[in-house]
């Protein structure tokens, strides 16, 4: 393929892609405690002569095509909005609701709860909350929820959320639901949280709508940009290569 052809190809796909990371950050707006990503590139360098001495560095600079290399999560904290719903929490401050998946622990900001027909406390998609000393079971009545993550029901003391500050968060991968785990081989570095919990309330996304609207606009336009640029030089090749093929006949 030809050089500028490639080029700008490669920029098509990486629009594309972060066409494809903002959209699912719209997508997750009225997620509780959903954190939007961002993109970041990367260079993928063609030469291929690696043995050319060090004044060639310019052709190979050349050679270098962008990518995307990767995600990086905005872990900054979402705007809170009161429910009223006494198992709906937020964690105000830096930490995370520890939860058990079936395959190991999983972290979420995203505290819309719920009791299962087991008396467990469970996320909305059924995974156990865990306290300090494992699942929490609840029996009926008047929840109340302390500052400190202490749950009483009926004023007795039932549990305390397990909230914990995570100081390698980089490393977090998302999972699905608002949930976050650690990429095989990688260690959480838990640490104790000084966040506070509040009940009745919910931490929103941290995706900023006019934000995000503007760098899709933006992103959209650069798309058709390396689009025409693309037609443009294939366009030319193919004129070129009939001429030839004329030429010879």
């Amino acid at each position: 393929m030809n050089s500028g052809a490639y080029l700008t190809a490669s920029g098509m796909l990486v629009q594309m892609r972060k066409l494809d990371i903002l959209t699912n950050n719209f997508a997750n707006i009225s997620t509780p405690g959903y954190k939007k990503d961002s993109s970041f590139l990367s260079v993928f360098s063609r030469a291929l002569n690696t043995d050319q001495p060090d004044h060639e560095m310019i052709s190979k600079v050349t050679n270098q095509t962008p990518f995307v290399a990767g995600t990086l999560t905005d872990f900054s904290q979402g705007i809170f909005r009161e429910t009223g719903n006494s198992f709906d929490l937020s964690i105000e401050g830096d930490g995370f609701f520890v939860i058990n998946i079936p395959n190991g622990t999983a972290y979420t900001r995203n505290g819309a709860l719920r009791v299962d027909k087991e008396g467990k406390l469970v996320t909305g998609s059924g995974y156990p909350v865990i306290g300090e000393n494992g699942p929490i079971h609840l029996a009926e009545g008047d929840v109340k929820v302390g500052e400190d993550g202490t749950i009483k029901v009926n004023d007795q003391e039932m549990a305390k959320l397990k909230i914990v500050s995570i100081s390698n968060k980089e490393i977090l991968m998302k999972y699905a639901n608002g949930l976050f785990i650690s990429p095989q081989g990688e260690n959480i570095k838990e640490e104790k949280s000084l966040a506070s919990i509040k009940q009745g309330e919910l931490e929103g996304s941290n995706v900023e709508v006019m934000q995000e609207l503007g760098t899709m606009i933006e992103t959209f336009r650069a798309f058709e940009t390396y689009q025409k640029i693309f037609q443009s030089i294939t366009s030319d090749v193919d004129s070129r290569l009939i001429d030839h093929i004329g030429n010879v006949t």
